[in-house]
């Protein structure tokens, strides 16, 4: 018995053995680089030489575990060998002793029970599916990271989701729709200055602009957080970030103020009454057409309906969501 434990122990250990690996850190988004701390033999997997996982699926984790199990099993069959030949050995040696016969038998029996217990198990599960015994997995697609941006065709352009922007119109992530030159514009960074500090968002040239600012600066190709980062500004700075904001909600910044005549969109800033085709309304997917909602099959968004805001400066500010310009209506496909 104690023989039996030892092997079972001995071949334990050698299993653990060969799943330690490591992954490392990812080279891109989706490749995985892994990188085996003990080899496998007769595999791909040999110690220190990096494998990468290209395609999201299970499929490297599937062809590990068969390069594991196929060892396993020679190393099964090895061992029920090794151990059949010293029950024989022990036997012929004996030299008439009852205990080493005894011992012998033990041994020879029970590498032929294990032997015959490997095959059997193998091919009952072969019988039963060919794939229990094969490992072999199903790749598993990514999903598509959905993200708002420039939609530009030759016809128009506008502000959608990059699965909704079909060829061969081109999408632009980090640009609005400048609906004056019907095309995608890349953003910069509008510096807003007012009596309480300079207010920073990310927006058009064509947009940059407020009613009550003092000044109105534009600082073309660069991000607000990138332009800040270069200059030692601190005082009275207020950063505008609609990423935390609903669709319709007020330009709220970390410093618990907010700036008036700016609403939040798409995770972006949008400034004074909507034009043509721009974002309105207090929820999502609204946009302004020159004609009524009704006769081109669309619900009218009534933005106009006050409601209330809580935001950081004062819970009690009742505002309309974003108006469409003179001659435009707010509409949404859904009612």
């Amino acid at each position: 018995m104690k023989t039996k434990k030892a092997i079972i122990g001995a071949l334990g250990a050698l299993l653990l053995a060969f799943a330690l690996a490591g992954p490392t850190k990812a080279a891109t988004l989706n490749d995985v680089n892994f990188v085996p701390q003990v080899s496998v033999p007769n595999s791909q997997f040999q110690a220190g030489v990096t494998y990468t996982m290209k395609e999201p699926s299970l499929k490297p984790l599937g062809e590990y575990i068969i390069a594991i199990f196929n060892y396993g099993l020679a190393i099964v069959g090895i061992l029920a060998a090794i151990i059949l030949m010293a029950g024989g050995l022990i036997w012929l040696t004996s030299g008439g002793s009852s205990s080493k016969v005894g011992q012998a038998k033990e041994l020879m029996l029970g590498s032929i029970v294990g032997l015959l217990i490997l095959v059997v198990s193998w091919v009952i599960l072969n019988t039963i599916n060919p794939e229990l015994v094969n490992f072999r997995t199903t790749a598993i697609p990514s999903v598509e990271k959905v993200v708002y941006g420039c939609c530009q065709s030759s016809e128009e352009v506008a502000m959608v989701a990059n699965r909704d922007c079909a060829m061969p119109a081109q999408f632009y992530e980090d640009s609005l729709p400048d609906y004056a030159t019907n095309t995608c514009q890349p953003l910069g960074c509008c510096e807003l200055t007012f009596s309480d500090g300079s207010y920073y968002l990310d927006a058009l040239a064509s947009a940059c602009a407020h009613p009550d600012s003092q000044t109105a600066v534009f600082h073309p190709h660069v991000t607000c957080t990138d332009y800040l980062s270069t200059k030692a500004i601190s005082i009275n700075v207020h950063v505008v970030d609609c990423r935390e904001n609903k669709d319709g909600s007020l330009c709220y910044n970390p410093n618990g103020t907010y700036l008036t005549h700016c609403t939040c969109y798409y995770d972006q800033a949008w400034l004074g009454d909507a034009k043509l085709k721009e974002p309105c309304g207090n929820r999502g997917g609204s946009i302004c057409y020159a004609d009524n909602c009704d006769d081109i099959g669309l619900h009218h968004d009534a933005s106009g309906i006050k409601y209330v805001e809580w935001g950081f400066l004062n819970p009690d500010i009742v505002r309309s969501g974003r108006v469409c310009g003179s001659g435009l209506e707010c509409c949404n496909t859904q009612p």
